[in-house]
Order: structure tokens, then C-alpha cells, then sequence
């Protein structure tokens, strides 16, 4: 939720290595180096492989597109790190592609001036209320200032799709970690910055081919779309870094059953900002890069860069599909349905401030039950979500916010499971609650369905029908039963079909003989 938002112009940059051997992501991460040592090691061949990873042949012979490291970012160089690219990812570049090296100082203030022009920073008070009433970051955040401080920790470059340009940080300036370098050049023959390159000129073939400013990564109310746009993209340039890094090695990333286990170690250093971070804004940012990875490797498997190339045009429409690649393919795909609230601001707006609404996703409530019941199976609780819609609203004088979070789930069983499970989360934000014995004063022909809770002020509301659960938080009595009634009454589901690109205003499409 909303991480679109706060990481903006993010989206195809700010590139910082940490996938378990070294993850890629937007912002910036620095590497705890002993724990990604060990888990090179343990990928590579001094410690028992993973049983559906090739054993690793140091004398097998490189591929040709494997060129070697020592880069200068001469403009010839620039022009063999395009041809590798190309050839890995069977796409051409339409023009070159325009490359600075700079110093580290140069691209802070670069990022920090985009930050600065983003529209976000002064939407942030509104996104800042919907997630401290979630319970995703705690009240007292100074959240802009957390996220510059975040976007500056460690940079090694982006690309700008808007400028058509691709910044990089000169290699000694990459990152203090020697020991993760020394096994780079040791073990790899492959440098820190070659490496950022690969991947942000992978997004500038994407520019090229598919035009990324089409994509719905800034869609206002449905921040999961965003999400699972984000994961196509940047999984897709993991996908082609790490093809190369593991020629580099003797490996052949196509041969793996599965990759997730790439993705499941933890390598953040305990002193960055990053380990400090929320839940929600570490995972949510991981997820592009880490689940993505695995999800283009999953669509690249069963069909081949075809089907990615395809992914432009049929969009994965929920991190449902991104979560369980199955439910995108073909025979199994399962559409999300589209839930649209009601328009409550006749009921609300004379004393009530209309903040946001937006959608969760199964990742989003994954992580919300994670933050409130890490010893639960939380994972599963999220699972079978099938689509939902909240909005938030602030009450002019108090300034109390109210909740309502309407979600709808595969099966009643998965409603039963989701809505038993949000209940102890309730006992967790409202400590102070008391638990009503009936909700007959709300005149509810089923009550067996509904559970009610009391604070000092207000109420807490859950109920469910069929597969269909809603919640709504923080509600005066007078308002609860309206607001109720009138959700179930004016509720709108459909399913949603995955997106397609918007139609570009500069005609940069991408080539149909690409497809």
C-alpha cells in the first residue's frame, strides 16, 4: 500500500546490490559481507548445493556474451555491455544509450532534487495517517526524513526513463564492503559497477522495447497493480544480472528448477537504516526485486522470452499472480476481482475529511498479519485473497481516523481464516477494547456473523458474508450502522482483467516483431 507512492521515482533506479548473493534493489542497502559470503559459498560449491541448482564446473568453458571486467565506461565499453544485454535478453537497442559516471556526492543530490520536485512529498501527511491506522509504521516516523536518509545510504546508480539517461557511481565509490568485491573480482572476474550496469541498462532496453513510462506504476488507487508492475520490471533486470553473474561462474541460472531459495536469506547489516525500516517499507521494497526474480525466471521457464515479452502487453494484474505464478499462466490464471466502494461522502463528509483510498493485496496483508502475528503461519492467512478496497477518513475536529477495509477471498473458507486471524490483530492496535457480547442494537439479521468492539470513543467492526468480509475501525455508533448498510447495498465487484500499457503520447511502442 502506497509504497508506489513514497519510492516514486524509484521505480527504475537507485540501484543498490543485496540479493542474498546480492540482492538489487531501488534506494539503497548496504551488504552485511560475511552472511553474503556464505551464502556464495554456500550457491557455489563450498558447502552442500541445493538439490535443483547444477553443480558448478569452474572449467567450463564462459559463453561468448560473457565479456570481462575491467570496464572504464569508455563509450566502446558502454557499447559491448549494450551487445551483452541484447544478446542475453534476445531484444535490440533501438539507439544508444546515454551513460554518466559520476561520484556518489553528484547522484545524492540528483535523487534528493527528484525527491524534492515529486508531488509525494506533500501527499505524504495522507499516506503517512492510512499506514499508522493499518499499524504498518509507528505514529511518531518522521517519515520524509526517513526516507531520504534511506534513498542516500548507498547508491550505485539508476536509470531515468524520462531523460532516457543511466547514471552510475565510479566503482571504488560502489560500496565499502571489500570482502564482497574481493570475492567478486576473486571468484567472478566481474567488477561491483559492471554489475549495476547490466541491470540498469536492462531497464533502458525495457524503455526502448516497451516504452516504461506506459506501464500503471503510478495508478493512484491500486498500489498492489503498481506492485506487481514494479516485480515484471525489476525482476526481469535481476533475472538478466543474474544470468550473467552465474556464466560468470560456470552456472547456467535457465537450468535451476527453482530459484526462490535466492531469494530467502537475509544478508541486510543490523546497522543500516534498512534493518531499522518497517515491515512494511523493507519488504515492500525487497519485493520487486526478490519475488520478481523468481516470477520472471517461473513465466521465462515454462515459455521463454516470448512470454516475458508478452508480460508488457498482459500485465500482471494483482502480487497475487506475482506471489503464485501459477494463478498468471495460462489454464490456472485466477483475475483478481475489483472491489469499489461506495461513495460515502454523503454519509461522512460533513464532519469527516476524505484522506485516501487504495488497495492491499495479498502481499500487503501478508505483511500487515506479519507485523502483528509473527509467530502465526501469516503467510497463509493472506492466501486465497481474491481482491478488496479501503479508504480512509479523518475527522475534522479530534482528528480521529476511521478505517473501512472491505476484502473479498477464493473461498468461505479462506473469509473464515482471514477474518478469525484479523481479530487477534485487533486485540494487538486496541488494547483497550472490549469485546460486545451481542450487536443487537444494530439490527443485523445474522449476528452470528458480526463482532463488535468498543473503545473509549468509538467502535470496532467485523463481519462477514459468504466470502466476503468487511471491517471498519475507529466508527462512532452513530455512523456504524449507516456506513454498514451502506457498503453491503452499494458494494461493486467485478473481475479485473490484467492491464495493458496506456497508450503512449510519444509513439516510443514497443516493436511487434519483438513478440
Amino acid at each position: 500500500m502506497l509504497l508506489k507512492n513514497i519510492f516514486k521515482k524509484s521505480f527504475f533506479g537507485y540501484f543498490c546490490i543485496l540479493i542474498g548473493l546480492l540482492f538489487v534493489l531501488d534506494g539503497s542497502i548496504p551488504i552485511d559481507s560475511l552472511r553474503s559470503l556464505q551464502v556464495l559459498r554456500s550457491l557455489f560449491g563450498e558447502q552442500k548445493q541445493d538439490s535443483t541448482a547444477p553443480a558448478i564446473n569452474k572449467n567450463k568453458p564462459l559463453d561468448e556474451t560473457v565479456q570481462p571486467k575491467k570496464f572504464s565506461f569508455t563509450p566502446d565499453e558502454i557499447t559491448q555491455l549494450e551487445k551483452l544485454v541484447s544478446r542475453q535478453r534476445r531484444l535490440e537497442f533501438k539507439q544508444p544509450v546515454r551513460v554518466g559516471l559520476k561520484d556518489k556526492k553528484e547522484l545524492e543530490r540528483k535523487i534528493m532534487a527528484d525527491y524534492e520536485k515529486e508531488t509525494v512529498k506533500k501527499e505524504m501527511p495522507k499516506i503517512k495517517k492510512a499506514l499508522v491506522k493499518f499499524g504498518l509504521i509507528p505514529p511518531e516516523l518522521d517519515i520524509n526524513k526517513f526516507i531520504v536518509a534511506l534513498l542516500t545510504e548507498q547508491i550505485a546508480g539508476f536509470y531515468d526513463p524520462e531523460t532516457k539517461e543511466l547514471y552510475l557511481i565510479k566503482n571504488q565509490e560502489a560500496t565499502e564492503n571489500v570482502q564482497l568485491l574481493d570475492f567478486f573480482d576473486e571468484q567472478a572476474d566481474i567488477s561491483w559497477t559492471q554489475l549495476a550496469a547490466i541491470h540498469e541498462l536492462t531497464h533502458a532496453l525495457q524503455d526502448q522495447n516497451f516504452n516504461l513510462l506506459t506501464l500503471p506504476i503510478d495508478n493512484a488507487e491500486n498500489d498492489d497493480l503498481a506492485l506487481a508492475t514494479r516485480a515484471v520490471v525489476e525482476g526481469e533486470a535481476n533475472f538478466i544480472m543474474f544470468d550473467y553473474l552465474f556464466k560468470k561462474l560456470g552456472q547456467d541460472i535457465n537450468l535451476w528448477a527453482d530459484i526462490s531459495m535466492i531469494t530467502q536469506s537475509n544478508p541486510i547489516d543490523k546497522t543500516t537504516l534498512m534493518n531499522e525500516a518497517p515491515l512494511y517499507i523493507r519488504e515492500g521494497l525487497l519485493f520487486p526485486y526478490l519475488q520478481g526474480l523468481v516470477f520472471i525466471h517461473k513465466i521465462k521457464a515454462a515459455e521463454g522470452w516470448e512470454k516475458v515479452n508478452n508480460l508488457y502487453t498482459d500485465l500482471p494484474a494483482s502480487t497475487e499472480q506475482v506471489l503464485h505464478p501459477e494463478k498468471y499462466l495460462p489454464g490456472k490464471r485466477d483475475n483478481p476481482t475489483k472491489i469499489t466502494l461506495p461513495d460515502f461522502s454523503s454519509t461522512l463528509a460533513d464532519r469527516w475529511e476524505f484522506v485516501l483510498k487504495n488497495v492491499m493485496g495479498e502481499l500487503n496483508t501478508g505483511i500487515l498479519f506479519r507485523q502483528f502475528l509473527p509467530q502465526l503461519q501469516t503467510n497463509r492467512l493472506a492466501e486465497g485473497w481474491d481482491g478488496d478496497q479501503f479508504t480512509v477518513w479523518e475527522h475534522q475536529t479530534d482528528k480521529t481516523t476511521l478505517l473501512l477495509w472491505f476484502t473479498t477471498w477464493d473461498s468461505l473458507k479462506d473469509a473464515q481464516e482471514f477474518a478469525s486471524g484479523y481479530t487477534k490483530i485487533i486485540k494487538k492496535k486496541y488494547p483497550e477494547s472490549v469485546e460486545l457480547e451481542n450487536s443487537e442494537w444494530l439490527n443485523i439479521k445474522e449476528p452470528a456473523s458480526v463482532r463488535v468492539w468498543a473503545t473509549q470513543n468509538n467502535f470496532i467492526f467485523i463481519e462477514k458474508k459468504d466470502a466476503d468480509v468487511l471491517i471498519i475501525e475507529s466508527v462512532p455508533a452513530d455512523l456504524l450502522a449507516n456506513l454498514r448498510e451502506k457498503t453491503w447495498a452499494d458494494i461493486k465487484k467485478e473481475e479485473m482483467k490484467n492491464p495493458s500499457p496506456r497508450k503512449s503520447l510519444e509513439g516510443s511502442q514497443a516493436d511487434e516483431s519483438n513478440r
